[in-house]
């Protein structure tokens, strides 16, 4: 059996910069402890500070190496043009398997009453 660690990218605290920390202890802790991969989600307009998954995942995988590794996007939020770019600028720099997660209009308090497709797309890319 193979278990990782999916690491919330919204956190409650006084300053931004702890909850960075704070995800990147808890990616050092997982790596330590012999976790088979790591995943950070998406979040958009909260009422806490969240960490932009790309970006936080970047600083992750300084403490991560090279087991696998992926990200949670909820597409309905995501220009294609802005997140195809920041998927190619981060898999050009990879040498590992990126496993990306893709979600479309899943719950009614995130995207109302649209609901474009209800279902979960998983891509991997080795890099």
């Amino acid at each position: 059996m193979k278990i990782g660690i999916s690491d919330c990218s919204l956190h409650f605290a006084d300053d931004p910069r702890t909850g960075a920390q704070h995800m990147i202890e808890r990616t050092a802790a997982a790596s330590a402890a012999g976790l088979d991969s790591l995943f950070v989600g998406d979040h958009h307009v909260t009422a806490a500070p969240y960490y932009q998954n790309n970006v936080i995942l970047a600083c992750m995988l300084d403490e991560w190496g090279s087991k696998p590794f992926g990200v949670l996007y909820l597409l309905p939020l995501w220009h294609p043009v802005l997140l195809a770019e920041q998927i190619g600028t981060l898999a050009s720099t990879l040498t590992v398997t990126k496993t990306l997660n893709f979600e479309f209009g899943i719950q009614d308090r995130e995207f109302g009453k649209s609901h474009m497709l209800n279902f979960l797309i998983m891509a991997k890319f080795n890099t």
